[in-house]
């Protein structure tokens, strides 16, 4: 009897050596079934073919009760010494593409009977006709349930399971098997005995191949298959979480789950992942949801080549960024819902925002990874410093108690500041804090200047001429930024005061007087970013959507402990209104809602005002931080005079006394007449004298319509040119 060439060695060196051993048993069942023919044909639908039955085919076909080929002992027995062989030889076969399908798909011998009758055509086309030959047509050269039946079952228990795998193609044989597309419609209405079967061409495909390494995943859709212990770190946060997953493995371990992990780039949903991954011995198959095909067809095609690459290299599967499928005109999600339901195993789901998914009775568990804790991310930020950038533990919970990060934001942070510091060949310690500042603020992608304008914050405490008691008044609400942990946690505070643990502050005063240039000084103070609030963004006429814009605002400013500063914040906040109608009534809860929002915001919120008389007093008593910025006396109007000089600006002597007495001017003024003197000097003389000082304080009186009488100018009477 002929054996394959693989039979004098004890295991297959090719695929090709197992596919002859398994033809020569296929070729032994089928020279049995051509001899039993005649039964066979008389339990066919093959007969319906004929426009008419004769009498006695009637009566054959109305008696017959076998369905299955009824093997003599010498077939049986020759039959089982091959599979025998065979069976024995595959499992030293380690490296070969069938053996991998048998262990990923757990399949059993009736499994690989069927698989060997279905891939016999593409191996050799005689077994096209001689499938013809038995279903009495030379047209069905197809495979059907029936010629399964007949060919590989060998007891009713094997016909009853054909019945159950076939019917519906769920699980690992959706996989493996579908309807042949034309013909499927043909019979849709008639038997499903003669439905036509196939083998999906990706799994034709790999069975050819002699290794499994070298299965190829659709080259359009983005999935990166990688070793589980590629990319795990040491799991520093959500312990917890990482437990309930393991033991959600251990209990439906080959069973069908689904786990949800819901969080933003870098929280840990990617490593929480690769951990689950390694504890279930597998690889990690990552898939971008946004690359998977727009039609329903091409989808279909894709995720099946997907799930049953991921089978067979014993891969993890994980959809990544199904947030991005939740557009209204987006199917993608419901499709994959269903592709997910015929597929046996753990299926991991990520996403940026929560999702609502139906998986029928699927089992899903969700997972929120929030951002860590203060604590937590000081830890990180220790964590993650290296010898490079070392950071003291008072600096780590600095930058905790600003940036609200995850940890892989966190760890990114930190590798940014280490590369700028080894670029820039900077080996000065003193600005390693700087530089992870600067690239935190990188990274950070709030689109806070959608609402809102970024101020450059570059003045210092010695810029401000302010009186003593305003300045120890910005200088505690720093402190009490900086502080803020010591106090609330380490002291006890939080248990007093769960909520409102922000700090608010008014600013009231002239224009001119120093507010914006105030903020500015905080924020530098404080190594924070300052973005002055437009109101004409925020503020709407259509009710509710205040409250919608000014959530966005908060909610974005988080990301970086940012500053807001509501400049002419009198136009939102200025004295309730007794309710006429629905929109006082709303008006009135746009201004409560904002203040509740700057109680619940952990950052510093500074309202700016011209007038403070326009305000409420039940809302003012809500603001921690009432700072009235005067307008400055004679003195304080010579230093700010003293302040606005550039010490590089050619200058003659300037006379700051008579400056500061005869012009009642606040900083912004004096600021904006230094500068126009300065531009008059650079096209005169080149250097600033006292005339184009006088001339440029003319021209600012004008243009704000103060009364300048030319007696007031004294000596320098002789540099007025006329008008009011």
């Amino acid at each position: 009897m002929k054996t394959g060439q693989g039979a004098a060695s004890n295991r297959y060196e090719t695929v090709w050596e197992y596919y002859e051993d398994q033809s020569l048993i296929l070729d032994v069942v089928l020279e049995e079934a051509i001899r039993l023919m005649p039964v066979y044909r008389s339990i066919s639908t093959s007969s319906m073919s004929k426009m008419a039955l004769s009498e006695e085919e009637a009566k054959e076909l109305l008696h017959s009760q076998v369905i299955h080929l009824k093997l003599s002992d010498q077939y049986q027995e020759v039959i089982r010494r091959l599979e025998s062989i065979a069976t024995e030889k595959l499992k030293h076969s380690t490296s070969l593409s069938i053996f991998s399908l048998q262990q990923s798909l757990k399949l059993d011998e009736l499994d690989f009977r069927v698989l060997m009758v279905m891939l016999a055509p593409h191996l050799n086309k005689k077994y096209m006709k001689l499938y013809a030959y038995l279903q009495d047509d030379m047209t069905k050269q197809n495979v059907t349930l029936d010629l399964l039946i007949a060919l590989c079952a060998r007891t009713s228990q094997e016909v009853q399971a054909l019945y159950h795998r076939y019917y519906y193609l769920g699980g690992k044989y959706a996989l493996l098997y579908e309807e042949g597309e034309k013909q499927a419609i043909l019979f849709q209405e008639s038997s499903i005995l003669i439905k036509p079967l196939c083998l999906k061409e990706r799994v034709i495909h790999y069975l050819l191949l002699d290794v499994h390494e070298e299965y190829r995943f659709p080259f359009d859709i983005k999935a990166n298959r990688c070793n589980s212990q590629a990319f795990m770190a040491e799991l520093l946060v959500d312990h917890e979480k990482q437990r309930n997953m393991q033991y959600i493995a251990d209990t439906y371990k080959n069973e069908q789950v689904a786990l949800c992990l819901v969080g933003t780039t870098g929280s840990g949903k990617m490593l929480h992942t690769a951990w689950l991954a390694n504890y279930a011995q597998k690889s990690v198959l990552c898939v971008d949801a946004t690359t998977l095909p727009l039609m329903r067809a091409e989808f279909q095609q894709g995720l099946t080549d997907i799930m049953f690459g991921a089978t067979i290299t014993n891969c993890l599967i994980v959809f990544d960024r199904l947030e991005k499928l939740l557009l209204s005109n987006d199917l993608r999600l419901e499709w994959l819902q269903t592709a997910i339901t015929q597929f046996e195993g753990m299926i991991i789901l990520h996403s940026e925002q929560p999702i609502t998914l139906s998986l029928m009775d699927i089992p899903i568990f969700s997972y929120v990874f929030e951002v860590p804790s203060i604590d937590e991310r000081a830890s990180l930020w220790l964590h993650f410093a290296s010898t490079r950038l070392p950071i003291t533990s008072s600096q780590a919970l600095e930058l905790a108690n600003k940036f609200q990060f995850s940890p892989g934001q966190i760890k990114k942070v930190l590798q940014l500041a280490e590369y700028v510091k080894i670029q820039q060949f900077n080996d000065d310690a003193t600005q390693d804090m700087k530089l992870i500042h600067e690239s935190a603020y990188s990274l950070i992608h709030h689109g806070l200047e959608e609402k809102a304008n970024k101020l450059k914050a570059s003045w210092n405490w010695e810029d401000l001429i302010l009186p003593p008691d305003v300045m120890q008044l910005l200088q505690q609400a720093c402190y009490r930024i900086n502080h803020r942990y010591t106090v609330m946690q380490n002291w006890g505070f939080s248990r007093l005061l769960p909520y409102g643990r922000g700090v608010s502050m008014l600013f009231t005063g002239p224009p001119g007087t120093g507010k914006t240039m105030a903020a500015s000084v905080m924020a530098k103070q404080l190594q924070c970013e300052l973005y002055r609030v437009d109101l004409t963004r925020v503020v709407s006429k259509y009710i509710g959507e205040t409250e919608k814009n000014l959530a966005e605002v908060f909610d974005r400013a988080k990301l970086s402990g940012a500053i807001l500063f509501f400049d002419e914040a009198d136009a939102l906040f200025g004295k309730r209104s007794e309710v006429k109608d629905s929109h006082d009534k709303y008006a009135n809860m746009e201004t409560s809602y904002l203040l509740q929002k700057m109680e619940e915001y952990e950052g510093l919120t500074i309202l700016a005002t011209n007038f403070s008389q326009n305000l409420d007093e039940a809302f003012t008593r809500r603001i921690q931080y009432i700072v009235k910025f005067p307008f400055p006396a004679v003195e304080q109007r010579e230093q700010l005079w003293r302040s606005v000089i550039p010490k590089q600006m050619p200058c003659e002597e300037l006379d700051y006394q008579f400056l500061a007495k005869t012009f009642e001017l606040s900083g912004g003024p004096i600021k904006n007449i230094v500068l126009t003197a300065a531009y008059m000097a650079a096209s005169d003389t080149g250097i600033v004298s006292m005339k184009h000082v006088i001339e440029a304080a003319i021209q600012e009186y004008k243009k704000t319509g103060k009364l300048l009488m030319k007696e007031r100018l004294g000596s320098y009477s002789e540099y007025w040119k006329g008008g009011s």
